[in-house]
């Protein structure tokens, strides 16, 4: 089967970089990477028993599983083009390993989200975490130093 994502949908991911035959990692290499994400979240799929032809025809999984390949293959490229330099990763670089990691963790610890998603085992369930501060007695903290945290979805 083909790969969710295509080179384009990496360099929006990097919108900083040019991928071509030159380029550190090259347009093939990322294309390899491309792969490589694409054979991980298969595997993950292939583990649940879910048929990925019915996840793909789906506009909302297909573009999901688009997201997570690109991710996936965007961390990988901005990895890549740090050899010979520092072994950090850039912030943007860590988000996207960190965005990778959350998605591939939460297919596979809730294939069910895949499956409810495209429509083929009811409802998709989202439950959200509320991270606003909040002092002992459950009173809103509007202290000027508190860091904001956004809420994030879970499945």
């Amino acid at each position: 089967m083909a790969d969710f994502c295509t080179i384009d949908d990496v360099k929006a991911e990097n919108p900083h970089r040019v991928y071509d035959a030159t380029s550190n990692p090259t347009s093939t290499q990322v294309t390899g990477f491309i792969t490589k994400i694409a054979s991980e979240i298969r595997a993950v799929i292939r583990k649940h028993g879910l048929d990925e032809s019915a996840l793909v025809a789906v506009q909302y999984t297909a573009d999901l599983l688009n997201t997570i390949n690109a991710k996936g293959a965007a961390y990988m490229a901005e990895r890549a083009g740090l050899s010979g330099r520092s072994p950090r990763l850039s912030d943007h670089a860590q988000q996207l390993k960190d965005d990778y990691d959350w998605w591939i963790q939460s297919i596979f610890e809730s294939p069910g989200m895949l499956e409810e998603a495209s429509g083929k085992g009811g409802k998709v369930h989202a439950r959200w975490t509320d991270t606003t501060p909040r002092d002992k007695s459950g009173a809103v903290n509007d202290e000027p130093n508190e860091p904001r945290i956004t809420l994030r979805e879970k499945f």
